[in-house]
């Protein structure tokens, strides 16, 4: 995404923070929980209601509504949602028919347990597409081969790496992973923060150092868990505790794909002027010391 960084620090959109304790040095990146949709996995969207296999099409209508919080003059009278976030999330779960007059099936086929990572990722990026032309490119990792899917050239082949995650985040990216478990289906969550605990004070994170992760849950989106990420990995993938309000305690889940929309910044001339002022004074300021 082009001058974001530099436009993250002018604009104080991503929170990213040094917490000194006693004996811990916690770097953060915190994107806003309140741009994040809050939407439930169950039928009607809400606490309580019936629950639906749409864990990923949730997570994604989530993930949309932060696009439209947090960049509105790229996403201009919510073109994503529509203002109308259960009605998304229903769509790309169950089938749209887009402008063009191609019917996309859904995320979700009728009678399936929900998502394959091959229709998740295509219906995401069709939905964009469709209704957003231009304003995002799509990025991320998945574990096999996507060369076939649709756009699946923009998704490098391979395991979610930390470092992968970390760059996104801190570029104020819409991040999306898909978790498993050995025993049951996976689950899709938004990603929305990262820490590590800077133990050598070198401003990255080196093995062996302490790192967190936190998501909204589509399962219990009330509030934002921080998940322990291990420092060894499990069979090339990352794994962390996973937890939401039913699951206090957690259970071990390793990240199996990571998907990334990234909005199309233009470049502002006069921010760009302003950043090599800076740099040609940073160079004063170092010659004459």
């Amino acid at each position: 995404m082009k001058v974001v960084k530099f436009l993250l620090v002018l604009t104080t959109i991503l929170l990213i923070a040094s917490v000194a304790g006693a004996a811990e040095n916690w770097v953060v990146l915190q994107l806003p929980y309140a741009d994040y949709g809050h939407l439930y996995n169950t039928a009607n969207g809400m606490p309580g209601g019936n629950a639906v296999p749409y864990c990923a099409p949730t997570a994604t209508a989530n993930s949309f509504q932060f696009l439209e919080n947090h960049y509105p003059s790229i996403y201009t009278g919510n073109p994503l949602t529509g203002g109308n976030l259960l009605g998304l999330r229903n769509s790309l779960a169950t089938g749209w028919t887009g402008l063009d007059g191609i019917l996309h099936p859904g995320m979700v086929p009728p009678a399936a347990l929900g998502a394959t990572w091959q229709d998740w990722w295509e219906h995401k990026v069709w939905w964009i597409e469709d209704y957003a032309p231009g304003t995002t490119t799509f990025k991320g990792m998945v574990e096999i081969n996507p060369a076939a899917w649709y756009q699946g050239t923009c998704l490098t082949q391979g395991p979610t790496t930390w470092d992968f995650l970390w760059g996104e985040i801190s570029d104020g990216e819409n991040v999306e992973i898909g978790i498993d478990f050995q025993e049951t289906p996976g689950h899709a969550l938004t990603l929305s923060s990262m820490k590590f605990d800077d133990a050598n004070f070198n401003g990255v994170w080196d093995n062996g150092e302490a790192r967190q992760i936190d998501y909204l849950d589509p399962n219990d989106p009330t509030q934002l868990y921080w998940g322990a990420v291990s420092n060894n990995l499990k069979n090339g993938r990352l794994e962390f505790l996973w937890k939401n309000c039913f699951i206090p305690a957690g259970k071990l889940a390793t990240i199996e794909l990571a998907y990334c929309e990234s909005p199309v910044v233009p470049e502002p001339s006069g921010l760009i002027a302003l950043a090599a002022g800076l740099a040609a004074l940073g160079g004063m300021i170092r010659r004459r010391s």
